[in-house]
């Protein structure tokens, strides 16, 4: 039997926000779809320590029985190698992923038994931790150890994992000081020659308390994703303020200099810029989805759920074009994958793969079950994936189902008996005017960008119904560029021939759908298949024309950041 969600065991900070188990979820529209893709690359790829968290999640979200099948074997198997002293003959890393795993069976499950590996593996860890502190790829990366460490002592309430809890935020990256601190205005490769910092961080030994090895994974996408969850893990053990604003406070900063519309920064592998013709790692991408999924957990921060509605919007699933995996992504793009080989050093390309297709589904399955939460005094929705939600509301058994109709959300309620309890529900701030009725009578007119909470005595068949208003809007970018949304979705100008060379004079919604106002711009160059930096303020030519736009996931080769027009 599933486990219950779980809030945070004193003396861990109580988290407000408790996710759902994914046997109570099951998704529709896009957010559905991008699961349903992920599942069958994953039955396809080879199993693997990079793969089996996320794989298993996501399959119990689909109920694809024949992926967990094969992904509890494979786990299984991995288990039976353990040796009397705890250890696994794998790195820790890997180690450290597939106990993870193991946890997923177990809350999926209810077997005690697996309580004993995953025990027995960390107390292997506390005695080998000087060791295993000198260990980059764990202690410049620790937040699977962190979530492994709190889930385990949420569920057996063992001081020894608080012990290692302490041995980690002593030895581990300082994330929440680099985030509250974050500084790296530039790419990367403007900062430092990338053969000098592997070369460095191959003399250090990967010791995380060195220079280069330091300088490596302050700029490295996936573990600067990382680095924004760890701070929020670090706060529930610890309690400091410090560690619970730091993950936030950093994703801001780093979007700040490294930001692209579709809500996470461009790195191909290491930070880029805000350029729109850098790329948009997929690794990177799902571990940022998985950071923010625990900001909004952890710290209600508005911002944080926003990010991640764009990010299941338009990254995720241009990712995944027809049942393939797309490692990189660029916002502007001339040609399907354009320019991929260049984000690669020498031998990336294989293990980069397997991480971004692990990153994604565990990216994927966290955002499934974060859009809707428990809470101690009732429902929080943080993102409106369409669907249906299973939870208590009241102490009693409650379906929640979201359908979305334009800019009509529906929230209809299922339940046996009336229970009194709060709904909390997040008010994007890109809506002008919204609404909440409840059973299509009277109306509460809730702030944009923050959390409106509805409190009452629900009953069976109650619906409520948010009308969020929304227009086509700009947003200013790299280099004065400039982006059409509208509501979540990045919009975007599909390519044929020579027209992506166009500046950006405004847009509006018609009949025909969302409408770009553009002239000419034949002064921004291409650099073979994707085009340079929007020039700024370029000379423009011509009358302006009217073409329409598509939402980005839906195009392959497009123009999502244009330069902008003199009447934008």
């Amino acid at each position: 039997m599933p486990l219950k969600p779980m809030f945070s065991r004193a003396p861990l900070t109580r988290q407000p926000l408790a996710p759902l188990a994914p046997e109570g979820i099951r998704l529709t529209g896009i957010a559905g779809e991008t699961l349903e893709r992920l599942c069958s690359l994953a039955l396809q790829a080879p199993m693997s320590a990079a793969l089996a968290d996320g794989a298993l999640t996501c399959a119990y979200l689909c109920e694809n029985a024949a992926l967990a099948e094969k992904t509890e074997q494979w786990v299984q198997e991995r288990l039976q190698t353990q040796g009397q002293d705890g250890s696994l003959p794998l790195r820790p890393v890997e180690g450290i992923r597939i106990m993870l795993a193991a946890a997923r069976i177990f809350a999926h499950r209810g077997d005690k038994a697996l309580l004993m590996p995953m025990m027995r593996y960390c107390a292997h860890l506390r005695e080998r931790w000087e060791e295993l502190r000198l260990d980059g790829d764990v202690m410049g990366q620790a937040a699977d150890l962190m979530e492994l460490l709190v889930f385990l002592y949420n569920a057996t309430g063992k001081k020894a994992l608080l012990h290692l809890m302490e041995l980690t935020r002593r030895d581990a990256m300082d994330w929440s000081g680099l985030m509250s601190t974050f500084a790296l205005s530039r790419p990367t490769g403007k900062l430092m020659d990338r053969d000098e910092m592997e070369a460095g961080r191959k003399a250090e030994g990967n010791d995380p308390s060195g220079f280069y090895t330091r300088q490596y994974l302050a700029t490295f996408g996936p573990a600067l994703a990382q680095g924004i969850r760890l701070p929020m893990l670090m706060g529930l053990y610890s309690g400091s303020s410090r560690d619970l604003e730091a993950g936030y406070a950093g994703y801001e900063k780093i979007m700040r200099f490294h930001g692209s519309a579709l809500g996470v920064f461009t790195s191909d592998l290491h930070l880029a810029g805000g350029s729109p013709s850098a790329a948009v790692s997929a690794w990177s991408a799902g571990e940022t989805a998985r950071s923010l999924a625990r900001v909004w957990q952890v710290t209600e921060k508005t911002g944080a759920a926003e990010a991640l509605a764009r990010l299941v919007e338009n990254a995720l699933p241009a990712f995944l074009p027809e049942g393939r995996l797309l490692p990189f992504l660029r916002v502007n793009s001339l040609s399907v994958n354009a320019g991929v080989a260049d984000c690669y050093a020498p031998g990336e390309a294989l293990r980069t793969a397997e991480e971004s297709l692990g990153a994604l589904l565990s990216g994927a399955a966290e955002i499934a079950r974060t859009a809707v939460c428990a809470t101690s005094t009732g429902i929080s929705v943080g993102l409106y994936l369409p669907g249906r939600y299973v939870l208590r509301l009241g102490g009693e058994k409650t379906a929640l189902t979201v359908s979305a109709e334009d800019q009509r959300l529906t929230l209809t309620v299922s339940m046996k008996k009336p229970a009194e309890a709060e709904l909390r529900l997040r008010i994007p701030s890109w809506t002008k005017d919204p609404m909440v009725q409840v059973n299509g009578e009277g109306g509460y007119a809730p702030e944009a960008g923050k959390v409106f909470a509805l409190r009452r005595t629900f009953q069976e068949g109650d619906v409520i119904t948010l009308l969020l208003p929304c227009d086509a809007r700009l947003e200013e970018g790299y280099h004065q560029s400039i982006s059409v949304l509208r509501g979540d979705t990045l919009m975007a100008l599909p390519v044929e021939g020579e027209n992506w060379r166009r500046a950006l004079c405004g847009a509006a919604d018609t009949e025909e759908g969302t409408v770009a106002e553009v002239m000419d711009a034949p002064e921004w160059k291409t650099r073979v298949y994707v085009p340079a930096d929007p020039p700024i303020a370029p000379p423009a030519e011509g009358a302006v024309e009217k073409m329409t736009m598509l939402p980005f996931a839906r195009v392959a080769c497009r123009i999502a950041a244009f330069p902008k027009g003199k009447e934008a």
